[in-house]
Formats: C-alpha cells, structure tokens, sequence
C-alpha cells in the first residue's frame, strides 16, 4: 500500500513540473500582455515584441 501511495505522489509531482515548465514558457507573454494593460508600452510596441515571441 505504502507503494501506490508513493507512486501517486510521484505522479502528481511530475505533472506538477510539467505545468511549472508550461507557465514559464508563457510568462514572457503574460509579462508582455501585463505591461501593455498599465500603459507602459505601445500598441506598436505590444505588436513587435509579441511577434517576436510568437
């Protein structure tokens, strides 16, 4: 029993990683989007950076 328990526990932390490593690779986007919500950049600005992103 102590077996499952801990393989489920694995399970959860690898996919707990797997998201980690997905939100990291967004977060450049995410910073981009905040900032041009405030007002500290451009639309042209947004637009740039954003297709370099892409």
């Amino acid at each position: 029993m102590n077996t499952l328990t801990t393989n489920s526990h694995n399970d959860r932390s690898n996919n707990s990683n797997t998201n980690r490593t997905s939100t990291q690779s967004n977060r450049p986007m995410e910073i981009l989007k905040e900032r041009y919500a405030k007002g500290e950049i451009s639309e042209e600005e947004y637009l740039k950076v954003k297709r370099n992103l892409e």
